[in-house]
């Protein structure tokens, strides 16, 4: 099998051992390494005579480290290493979903005894938080949570579930440029952190009459297209799909 990969300024393939009822068959991926979001064009054609047997398509990202300038976090995923990459290293996450933000908006807890919890989760060892409800803070409360997190050497996940859900639902008029200009201003106040590792775009991803795939496809990248060098996550809760919709394939090209 020869598997190539094309670009405007170069193209190189690569030979991979392959038979199957005696025939060779050449793969061609058709890779802008110049665009943050791309169509990817699979050709498959048979060897030498290049007849075509196929050609599939599906939206590929292709994500260039930031510039140096960049002051945010770099995350990634690690294939090679199934895991986490943060600015090009290892990230092994020992953390919690993270409940402080949500008891002192219910006015259960005060936001300094939240923050305090950030400092004592640290000392404790934990090095990642899930935000949740960090979407519904106002500037000032979410500028403490996430200054105390870069304080303590704390990496978080944004919460954006309660900006989603209304994008999201067609009974309540969702998919508005309002609704979308909502969900990606919410995101915009913490990309530049160095503690982000991603948004966390919903609860129970494989409710299919809520979180839609298509639906998460979308919002997936819409983030993307704004913030290329975050990841996105979602908790599922039976179906495996919701993995798929969530967690889209992604190349990054140093």
């Amino acid at each position: 099998m020869e598997i190539c990969r094309s670009t405007p300024e170069w193209r190189s393939c690569d030979v991979v051992p392959f038979a199957r009822g005696g025939a060779a068959v050449k793969i061609d991926l058709g890779v802008d390494v110049g665009e943050v979001n791309v169509d990817l064009a699979i050709d498959a054609t048979f060897l030498p005579s290049e007849t075509k047997l196929a050609t599939k398509k599906r939206r590929l990202v292709v994500v260039k480290p930031p510039p140096a300038d960049y002051a945010g976090a770099f995350t990634a995923v690690d294939h090679a290493r199934r895991a986490l990459a943060v600015d090009g290293k290892p990230f092994l996450s020992m953390g919690y979903y993270f409940y402080g933000l949500v008891e002192y908006q219910r006015g259960d807890a005060t936001l300094e005894q939240a923050l305090e919890d950030v400092a004592t989760l640290s000392s404790l060892g934990t090095n990642h938080l899930v935000a949740y409800g960090a979407e519904t803070l106002n500037d000032d409360d979410l500028g403490a949570f996430v200054a105390a997190c870069e304080a303590h050497g704390v990496m978080f996940d944004f919460s954006l579930v309660w900006k989603v859900i209304p994008v999201l639902n067609a009974t309540t008029g969702g998919n508005t440029t309002e609704k979308w200009a909502n969900l990606t201003k919410s995101a915009d106040r913490v990309r530049n952190s160095p503690s982000l590792v991603g948004y966390y775009t919903c609860d129970d991803c494989d409710n299919g009459a809520l979180y839609t795939s298509a639906g998460l496809a979308e919002v997936y990248d819409q983030l993307k297209l704004r913030d290329p060098y975050h990841l996105t996550f979602g908790a599922d809760w039976s179906q495996p799909w919701a993995n798929y919709s969530v967690e889209r394939r992604e190349c990054f090209f140093a």
